[in-house]
Protein backbone atom coordinates (compact mmCIF):
# COMPACT_ATOMS: atom_id res chain seq x y z
CA UNK A 1 0.00 0.00 0.00
CA UNK A 2 2.88 2.36 0.73
CA UNK A 3 4.44 2.12 -2.73
CA UNK A 4 1.27 1.70 -4.77
CA UNK A 5 -0.11 -1.15 -6.83
CA UNK A 6 -0.15 -2.24 -10.46
CA UNK A 7 -1.45 -5.15 -12.52
CA UNK A 8 -4.90 -5.08 -10.87
CA UNK A 9 -3.33 -5.06 -7.42
CA UNK A 10 -1.36 -8.31 -7.77
CA UNK A 11 1.98 -6.53 -7.71
CA UNK A 12 3.46 -3.50 -6.01
CA UNK A 13 5.24 -0.72 -7.84
CA UNK A 14 9.01 -0.43 -7.81
CA UNK A 15 10.33 2.02 -5.22
CA UNK A 16 12.22 4.82 -6.97
CA UNK A 17 13.12 7.13 -4.10
CA UNK A 18 16.72 7.71 -3.06
CA UNK A 19 16.16 7.67 0.71
CA UNK A 20 14.28 5.35 3.05
CA UNK A 21 13.46 2.59 0.55
CA UNK A 22 16.60 0.43 0.68
CA UNK A 23 14.94 -2.54 2.38
CA UNK A 24 11.99 -2.52 0.00
CA UNK A 25 14.27 -2.29 -3.04
CA UNK A 26 16.11 -5.43 -1.88
CA UNK A 27 12.80 -7.26 -1.38
CA UNK A 28 11.49 -6.06 -4.74
CA UNK A 29 14.53 -7.47 -6.55
CA UNK A 30 13.17 -10.95 -5.82
CA UNK A 31 9.72 -10.19 -7.23
CA UNK A 32 10.54 -11.35 -10.75
CA UNK A 33 11.78 -14.71 -9.45
CA UNK A 34 8.66 -15.08 -7.31
CA UNK A 35 6.31 -14.37 -10.20
CA UNK A 36 8.19 -16.79 -12.43
CA UNK A 37 7.17 -19.49 -9.96
CA UNK A 38 3.56 -18.43 -9.42
CA UNK A 39 0.40 -18.52 -11.50
CA UNK A 40 -3.05 -16.98 -11.35
CA UNK A 41 -6.22 -19.02 -10.88
CA UNK A 42 -9.15 -17.69 -12.86
CA UNK A 43 -12.37 -16.94 -11.04
CA UNK A 44 -14.27 -14.04 -12.52
CA UNK A 45 -11.26 -13.28 -14.68
CA UNK A 46 -11.60 -9.52 -14.22
CA UNK A 47 -8.09 -9.09 -12.75
CA UNK A 48 -6.17 -11.45 -15.05
CA UNK A 49 -4.95 -10.45 -18.50
CA UNK A 50 -5.79 -13.08 -21.11
CA UNK A 51 -2.56 -12.90 -23.11
CA UNK A 52 0.17 -11.70 -20.75
CA UNK A 53 -0.60 -13.30 -17.37
CA UNK A 54 0.15 -16.93 -16.47
CA UNK A 55 -3.18 -18.68 -15.85
CA UNK A 56 -3.88 -21.62 -18.18
CA UNK A 57 -0.39 -22.95 -18.96
CA UNK A 58 3.14 -22.89 -17.55
CA UNK A 59 3.86 -19.55 -19.27
CA UNK A 60 1.80 -16.65 -20.59
CA UNK A 61 -0.13 -17.27 -23.83
CA UNK A 62 1.83 -14.43 -25.44
CA UNK A 63 5.01 -16.50 -24.89
CA UNK A 64 3.49 -19.84 -25.84
CA UNK A 65 1.94 -18.46 -29.04
CA UNK A 66 3.86 -15.31 -30.04
CA UNK A 67 2.65 -15.58 -33.66
CA UNK A 68 -1.00 -15.49 -32.59
CA UNK A 69 -0.34 -12.76 -30.03
CA UNK A 70 1.14 -10.55 -32.77
CA UNK A 71 -2.09 -10.99 -34.73
CA UNK A 72 -4.46 -10.46 -31.78
CA UNK A 73 -6.72 -7.41 -31.75
CA UNK A 74 -7.25 -7.33 -27.97
CA UNK A 75 -3.79 -7.76 -26.46
CA UNK A 76 -4.51 -6.14 -23.09
CA UNK A 77 -7.98 -7.57 -22.43
CA UNK A 78 -8.81 -9.51 -19.29
CA UNK A 79 -10.02 -13.10 -19.29
CA UNK A 80 -13.50 -11.82 -18.42
CA UNK A 81 -13.52 -9.50 -21.43
CA UNK A 82 -12.44 -12.31 -23.75
CA UNK A 83 -15.24 -14.62 -22.63
CA UNK A 84 -18.59 -14.37 -24.43
CA UNK A 85 -21.22 -15.50 -21.93
CA UNK A 86 -24.07 -14.91 -24.38
CA UNK A 87 -22.90 -17.59 -26.82
CA UNK A 88 -24.75 -20.74 -25.71
CA UNK A 89 -22.75 -22.15 -22.79
CA UNK A 90 -20.18 -19.45 -23.37
CA UNK A 91 -17.21 -19.28 -25.69
CA UNK A 92 -13.97 -17.39 -26.21
CA UNK A 93 -14.36 -14.20 -28.21
CA UNK A 94 -11.08 -14.30 -30.14
CA UNK A 95 -10.48 -11.53 -32.66
CA UNK A 96 -7.46 -11.43 -34.96
CA UNK A 97 -6.24 -8.92 -37.53
CA UNK A 98 -6.75 -11.30 -40.47
CA UNK A 99 -8.00 -14.73 -41.41
CA UNK A 100 -5.67 -17.67 -40.89
CA UNK A 101 -3.69 -19.37 -43.63
CA UNK A 102 -3.92 -23.12 -44.03
CA UNK A 103 -0.46 -23.63 -42.57
CA UNK A 104 -1.52 -21.74 -39.42
CA UNK A 105 -4.50 -23.96 -38.59
CA UNK A 106 -2.42 -26.46 -36.62
CA UNK A 107 -1.15 -23.64 -34.41
CA UNK A 108 -4.72 -22.45 -33.84
CA UNK A 109 -5.74 -25.99 -32.90
CA UNK A 110 -2.97 -26.18 -30.31
CA UNK A 111 -4.05 -22.80 -28.95
CA UNK A 112 -7.68 -23.89 -28.55
CA UNK A 113 -6.55 -27.12 -26.90
CA UNK A 114 -4.73 -25.10 -24.21
CA UNK A 115 -7.91 -23.08 -23.57
CA UNK A 116 -10.11 -26.16 -23.41
CA UNK A 117 -11.64 -26.63 -19.97
CA UNK A 118 -10.85 -23.09 -18.84
CA UNK A 119 -13.53 -20.48 -18.36
CA UNK A 120 -14.50 -17.78 -15.86
CA UNK A 121 -16.58 -18.58 -12.78
CA UNK A 122 -18.32 -16.62 -10.07
CA UNK A 123 -15.51 -16.65 -7.49
CA UNK A 124 -12.71 -14.12 -7.11
CA UNK A 125 -9.40 -14.56 -8.94
CA UNK A 126 -6.56 -15.93 -6.81
CA UNK A 127 -2.85 -16.76 -6.97
CA UNK A 128 -1.18 -20.20 -6.79
CA UNK A 129 2.31 -21.44 -6.01
CA UNK A 130 2.62 -22.82 -9.52
CA UNK A 131 5.45 -25.33 -9.09
CA UNK A 132 3.16 -27.65 -7.14
CA UNK A 133 -0.14 -26.07 -8.21
CA UNK A 134 -0.89 -25.28 -4.58
CA UNK A 135 -2.51 -22.24 -3.10
CA UNK A 136 -0.11 -22.20 -0.15
CA UNK A 137 3.46 -21.04 -0.51
CA UNK A 138 6.10 -23.26 1.14
CA UNK A 139 9.48 -21.85 2.11
CA UNK A 140 11.25 -25.20 1.73
CA UNK A 141 10.10 -25.60 -1.88
CA UNK A 142 11.17 -22.06 -2.72
CA UNK A 143 14.58 -22.56 -1.10
CA UNK A 144 15.14 -25.80 -3.00
CA UNK A 145 14.30 -24.06 -6.26
CA UNK A 146 16.84 -21.35 -5.50
CA UNK A 147 19.51 -23.91 -4.64
CA UNK A 148 18.88 -25.93 -7.81
CA UNK A 149 18.93 -22.77 -9.93
CA UNK A 150 22.55 -22.13 -8.95
CA UNK A 151 24.88 -23.54 -11.63
CA UNK A 152 27.72 -24.49 -9.29
CA UNK A 153 25.61 -25.64 -6.36
CA UNK A 154 24.89 -23.77 -3.17
CA UNK A 155 26.88 -24.87 -0.07
CA UNK A 156 23.89 -25.03 2.27
CA UNK A 157 25.35 -27.93 4.30
CA UNK A 158 28.49 -25.90 4.97
CA UNK A 159 26.44 -22.90 6.13
CA UNK A 160 23.64 -24.27 8.30
CA UNK A 161 25.88 -26.18 10.69
CA UNK A 162 24.58 -27.64 13.96
CA UNK A 163 25.76 -26.07 17.22
CA UNK A 164 26.80 -22.88 15.43
CA UNK A 165 24.74 -19.81 16.48
CA UNK A 166 22.08 -18.88 13.96
CA UNK A 167 23.39 -15.32 13.57
CA UNK A 168 26.81 -16.72 12.59
CA UNK A 169 25.26 -19.07 10.01
CA UNK A 170 23.12 -16.28 8.65
CA UNK A 171 26.15 -14.03 8.23
CA UNK A 172 27.89 -16.81 6.27
CA UNK A 173 24.77 -17.11 4.12
CA UNK A 174 24.86 -13.37 3.37
CA UNK A 175 28.59 -13.50 2.63
CA UNK A 176 28.07 -16.42 0.24
CA UNK A 177 25.55 -14.37 -1.75
CA UNK A 178 27.90 -11.36 -1.61
CA UNK A 179 25.38 -9.24 0.28
CA UNK A 180 27.51 -8.14 3.20
CA UNK A 181 27.73 -4.34 3.42
CA UNK A 182 31.41 -3.96 2.67
CA UNK A 183 32.81 -0.65 1.41
CA UNK A 184 32.63 -1.64 -2.26
CA UNK A 185 28.89 -2.35 -1.94
CA UNK A 186 28.28 0.91 -0.10
CA UNK A 187 30.05 2.75 -2.91
CA UNK A 188 27.80 1.08 -5.47
CA UNK A 189 24.85 2.38 -3.49
CA UNK A 190 26.10 5.90 -4.04
CA UNK A 191 27.89 6.62 -0.76
CA UNK A 192 31.05 8.66 -1.17
CA UNK A 193 33.52 6.65 0.92
CA UNK A 194 37.24 5.90 0.52
CA UNK A 195 37.68 2.18 0.03
CA UNK A 196 40.53 0.65 1.99
CA UNK A 197 40.47 -2.56 3.99
CA UNK A 198 40.11 -1.78 7.71
CA UNK A 199 42.46 -4.64 8.61
CA UNK A 200 45.41 -4.40 6.23
CA UNK A 201 44.95 -0.93 4.78
CA UNK A 202 46.42 -2.10 1.47
CA UNK A 203 43.60 -3.35 -0.76
CA UNK A 204 40.06 -2.26 -1.47
CA UNK A 205 37.52 -3.92 0.79
CA UNK A 206 35.17 -6.53 -0.64
CA UNK A 207 33.55 -9.51 1.03
CA UNK A 208 36.06 -11.92 -0.52
CA UNK A 209 39.03 -9.76 0.43
CA UNK A 210 38.04 -9.10 4.04
CA UNK A 211 37.12 -12.73 4.80
CA UNK A 212 39.71 -14.60 2.71
CA UNK A 213 42.51 -12.71 1.02
CA UNK A 214 43.43 -9.91 3.42
CA UNK A 215 47.05 -10.43 4.59
CA UNK A 216 46.00 -10.01 8.22
CA UNK A 217 43.20 -12.56 7.89
CA UNK A 218 45.39 -15.04 6.04
CA UNK A 219 47.54 -15.31 9.16
CA UNK A 220 44.48 -16.59 11.02
CA UNK A 221 43.69 -19.10 8.28
CA UNK A 222 47.33 -20.26 8.22
CA UNK A 223 47.24 -20.92 11.97
CA UNK A 224 44.17 -23.14 11.55
CA UNK A 225 45.69 -25.08 8.63
CA UNK A 226 48.97 -25.40 10.53
CA UNK A 227 47.21 -27.13 13.42
CA UNK A 228 46.07 -29.95 11.14
CA UNK A 229 49.08 -29.82 8.81
CA UNK A 230 47.04 -28.90 5.72
CA UNK A 231 48.20 -26.83 2.77
CA UNK A 232 45.42 -25.33 0.70
CA UNK A 233 45.28 -22.96 -2.25
CA UNK A 234 42.45 -20.56 -1.47
CA UNK A 235 39.58 -20.27 -3.97
CA UNK A 236 38.58 -16.79 -5.09
CA UNK A 237 35.20 -16.48 -3.36
CA UNK A 238 33.54 -17.23 -0.04
CA UNK A 239 31.10 -19.47 -1.84
CA UNK A 240 33.88 -21.53 -3.43
CA UNK A 241 35.58 -21.95 -0.04
CA UNK A 242 32.41 -23.35 1.52
CA UNK A 243 31.65 -25.55 -1.50
CA UNK A 244 35.11 -27.14 -1.31
CA UNK A 245 35.41 -27.28 2.49
CA UNK A 246 36.01 -30.95 3.38
CA UNK A 247 36.98 -32.54 6.67
CA UNK A 248 37.40 -36.26 6.02
CA UNK A 249 41.08 -36.08 7.07
CA UNK A 250 40.32 -34.83 10.60
CA UNK A 251 38.34 -37.89 11.69
CA UNK A 252 34.72 -38.25 12.76
CA UNK A 253 35.27 -36.85 16.27
CA UNK A 254 36.62 -33.54 14.97
CA UNK A 255 34.45 -33.29 11.87
CA UNK A 256 31.76 -31.17 13.52
CA UNK A 257 34.37 -28.76 14.81
CA UNK A 258 36.02 -28.61 11.39
CA UNK A 259 32.72 -27.72 9.69
CA UNK A 260 32.26 -24.80 12.09
CA UNK A 261 35.75 -23.32 11.54
CA UNK A 262 35.11 -21.18 8.42
CA UNK A 263 31.88 -19.80 9.89
CA UNK A 264 33.64 -18.85 13.11
CA UNK A 265 36.51 -17.21 11.25
CA UNK A 266 34.11 -15.23 9.07
CA UNK A 267 32.21 -14.00 12.13
CA UNK A 268 35.33 -13.18 14.15
CA UNK A 269 36.93 -11.26 11.28
CA UNK A 270 33.74 -9.32 10.58
CA UNK A 271 33.32 -8.34 14.24
CA UNK A 272 36.92 -7.06 14.36
CA UNK A 273 36.42 -5.21 11.10
CA UNK A 274 33.33 -3.50 12.50
CA UNK A 275 35.13 -2.64 15.73
CA UNK A 276 37.79 -0.83 13.72
CA UNK A 277 35.26 0.76 11.38
CA UNK A 278 32.95 2.17 14.02
CA UNK A 279 35.39 2.83 16.85
CA UNK A 280 38.33 4.08 14.81
CA UNK A 281 41.70 2.63 13.94
CA UNK A 282 41.11 1.31 10.43
CA UNK A 283 43.94 0.23 8.16
CA UNK A 284 46.09 -1.00 11.04
CA UNK A 285 48.22 -3.37 8.97
CA UNK A 286 49.74 -0.82 6.60
CA UNK A 287 51.95 -1.58 3.58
Amino acid sequence: MKYGQEDFGWKTKKARGAVGVGVWKEIWKESEWCWNNMSLKVGKGNTIRFWTDVWCSETALSHCFPHLFAMAVQRNSTVEEMWDQNSGRGNWNLNFLRDFNDWEMGLVGDFLQVLRGHKPSGVEDSVLWSKERRAHFRVKEAYNLLVRSDDTGFPSKSIWVTRVPTKVCFFAWEATWGRVLTLDRLQRRGLQLPNRCFLCGCEEESVNHILLHCTVVRVLWDIVFGLVDVKWVFPETVKDVLVSWRGSFVGNKRKKIWKAIPLCIFWTVWKERNRLAFRGGGGGGGC
